[in-house]
């Protein structure tokens, strides 16, 4: 199987999104429904330049 290299934008997009990933479990802990856990790491995204 053949990767294409990730361009730099989508390496910031990703970090990004591990990131607040990583904070929403580290501030409100494990055991949340998912769609919480979503909504956590979705709307302080929708100011991503």
């Amino acid at each position: 199987m053949k990767f294409e290299k990730t361009s730099e934008r989508e390496e910031k997009v990703a970090a990004h999104i591990v990131d607040a990933a990583y904070s929403v479990h580290k501030t409100l802990g494990p055991g949340l429904l998912e769609l919480y856990y979503n909504l956590s790491v979705l709307v302080p995204s929708w100011q991503f330049k």
